[in-house]
């Protein structure tokens, strides 16, 4: 249980500065990231550009060493790296396009620096109206997905010479607003403008599950626990996330409320540690959860807050590896200071177990000797002092009648332990009884509402 989840925003000279980043409205994450670069879409006259920055390189972002791809004659709504290839981008674009670049490296500028020039346009994928989601397979090599607002969902093979799809799918009788695919790639669920959430098989292109429910922005497989995850807003207008079973989605799992703000919340889910981030666009903080199979499935940790909106969120899968690593060396520059401030003493010291010792003034002689006024020709003593000590200190009559009193001081405080424990289980007995009864009423009453509505 990772109880204590802090967040800390980095230094300032740790940051990507002066950048123009795009005023789209698209609801989309407009960057993203991999372990050796940054992509940011940025604003631009007369077309479309983003921005591709060395992961090291930070402060005042010029180019290069950051690198401008210009391959669109319309805004960029989005991109996405291959989780193949590090060097390998796609973006897709209001000019109906998708359009797959690869990044060149420049050994000569800098260490893990860009040169002019360098981004090759390897593949172009055409639609008949503007393109506002593209998703990478996540174990399948040069596999694209990719959805426009002709309202279809198309599957692309990029290793093959053919420009269309392998696969199209067009089910859906609205925008699609998400797509995301599961761990082994085998479905992906969609969330569209009709209210809907679908699971489909990309190979047989059939719907497998559909669910109707209130406005859905983001879904989100949780295939660990075998879990389907969608923010959204309910019917009172409440920002709230949903969860729902994968194999069922006649009726959620889970439905919470969060606020009434009016930013899309983007999901991210950690699947090594259960740890769910929720963070609004537009808001400035970010939520942390803890998800598990059991009731009551999700559980609130802890919350980071900052004073700037934030406009665009992307995830690394080894961000939190890392985190892992800065805490071990802070853990171990804490260990070194407490070194530091413990005087070595240099020899073992044996201490009477008996209650309340009295530490002989020798003793105290030898712990106030600094180690550099030792005589090293001398032997240290294992055993400074045994003038106190008998046969067996355990047969002592002081010993006796503390552990006695002891005894009888647990014994009794065991006793009311026990007392209170019969008493608090049996208030749980009766609240888990009343919780039953209670979502039953209100899953009647949800129930009656849509019918009703």
């Amino acid at each position: 249980m990772f109880g204590h989840v802090i967040g800390k925003a980095v230094e300032k000279w740790r940051c990507y500065c002066s950048l123009s980043i795009t005023q789209c409205v698209q609801d989309n994450h407009l960057c993203a990231v991999n372990p050796r670069f940054v992509a940011v879409v940025t604003e631009c006259t007369g077309g479309g550009a983003f921005l591709v920055i060395p992961i090291n390189y930070c402060g005042r972002v010029s180019v290069p060493p950051a690198l401008r791809v210009c391959v669109h004659s319309a805004p960029v709504l989005d991109v996405k790296f291959d989780p193949f290839d590090d060097q390998r981008i796609a973006s897709c674009s209001e000019d109906s396009t998708v359009k797959i670049c690869t990044i060149g490296l420049h050994s000569n500028l800098y260490s893990s620096g860009l040169s002019r020039h360098t981004h090759t346009l390897t593949h172009t994928l055409m639609h008949t109206r503007r393109v506002s989601i593209i998703e990478w397979h996540p174990n399948a090599r040069d596999l694209l997905l990719s959805s426009a607002y002709d309202r279809k969902v198309c599957m692309w093979r990029l290793d093959s010479t053919g420009k269309s799809p392998v696969c199209v799918i067009d089910t859906h009788s609205a925008l699609v607003m998400c797509v995301c695919f599961s761990a082994d790639g085998s479905l992906f669920a969609t969330a569209s403008k009709d209210k809907k959430i679908r699971i489909i098989e990309p190979r047989s292109k059939r719907v497998l599950q559909e669910s109707c429910c209130s406005r859905v922005h983001r879904v989100l497989f949780l295939c660990d626990l075998k879990m389907l995850l969608s923010t959204g807003v309910s019917q009172w207008n409440q920002r709230q996330f949903v969860l729902w079973d994968q194999e069922d989605l006649s009726s959620p799992l889970l439905e919470q409320d969060l606020d009434a703000g009016s930013g899309i919340i983007f999901p991210f889910y950690d699947a090594d540690t259960h740890m769910l981030y929720l963070a609004g666009k537009g808001d400035g903080n970010i939520r942390y959860y803890m998800v598990s199979a059991r009731k009551p499935y999700v559980q609130f940790l802890s919350e980071y807050r900052s004073l700037n909106p934030q406009r665009g969120l992307a995830r690394s899968e080894c961000q939190y590896v890392r985190n892992l690593q800065i805490l071990s060396a802070s853990d171990c520059q804490r260990s070194a200071g407490a070194t530091e401030l413990l005087p070595s003493t240099q020899r073992p010291l044996l201490i009477s177990l008996r209650p309340q010792p009295k530490i002989p003034e020798c003793l105290l002689t030898e712990l106030a000797r600094e180690p550099g006024n030792w005589d090293m020709d001398q032997p240290p003593d294992i055993i400074l002092d045994l003038c106190d000590w008998t046969d067996d200190d355990t047969h002592s009559q002081d010993w006796i009648g503390d552990r006695n009193e002891q005894k009888s001081i647990t014994n009794k405080v065991s006793h009311q332990h026990r007392v209170e424990i019969e008493d608090l289980r049996e208030k749980l007995k009766q609240r888990d009884e009343k919780i039953e009864k209670l979502e039953l009423e209100l899953k009647n009453m949800r129930k009656y509402l849509r019918d009703t509505f």
